[in-house]
């Protein structure tokens, strides 16, 4: 069955493949603007061959742990920390975009909550912005 089944993607799995690619990218465009615009401090590589965001977080001045927490207890949205991918990962995170758009909404809205809760309460480093900057 898998033989088949890779065969038959291969010979007509293209138009589904592309419908895939065009919606990641427009998920990965629309993270990346939803994050510039509620977490300027933040900074996001847009993804060129993947379907996950990379987001260096280190601006807020949190640890990877401390990171961690925030986004678990006070977001409730689970993401990859950059420290099991590399060896300076510290402090940045991947966000999976092969989901629904209105679930990657609800994730990043989510994160920049308790991120802003992080920079209203001064945990953040330098960059602090004014409400209605950036």
């Amino acid at each position: 069955m898998s033989i088949a089944g890779a065969e038959a993607a291969y010979r007509e799995g293209e138009e589904w493949l592309e419908a895939c690619l065009t919606y990641l990218r427009g998920n990965a465009s629309f993270a990346a603007a939803y994050l510039a615009e509620r977490l300027p401090e933040a900074i996001v590589y847009v993804p060129e061959a993947t379907y996950l965001l990379w987001v260096d977080l280190r601006p807020f001045g949190l640890s990877q742990t401390e990171l961690g927490d925030l986004l678990v207890k006070e977001a409730r949205v689970a993401v990859s920390g950059g420290g099991a991918f590399v060896s300076e990962g510290e402090g940045r995170v991947r966000i999976n975009l092969a989901t629904r758009r209105e679930i990657l909404e609800e994730g990043l809205s989510r994160i920049a909550q308790a991120l802003g809760s992080v920079r209203s309460s001064g945990g953040a480093k330098g960059g602090d912005t004014e409400a209605g900057e950036g």
